[in-house]
């Protein structure tokens, strides 16, 4: 049966700083399932990932600096 999983399994997943890093290690290697990711949750995973592991930081971009002066 499949089983959906979130931003939080993802991002624990993929973090060895997260608290639930090894719970979800082990899910994954136990669990023979397919594993489902919605689309919907790949925006809030990418903005942890980005956030945490990018040496992009959003203060280096400000949107509003790209936009023409009126």
């Amino acid at each position: 049966m499949p089983v959906i999983v979130d931003s939080s399994f993802i991002y624990a997943l993929f973090n060895h700083g997260e608290t639930g890093h090894l719970d979800a290690v082990s899910f994954a290697l136990a669990n023979a399932d397919e594993l489902l990711l919605p689309d919907v949750v790949l925006p809030e995973a990418s903005y942890l990932f980005r956030r945490d592991f990018s040496i992009f930081r959003p203060q280096h971009c400000d949107f509003f600096e790209l936009l023409p002066a009126a």
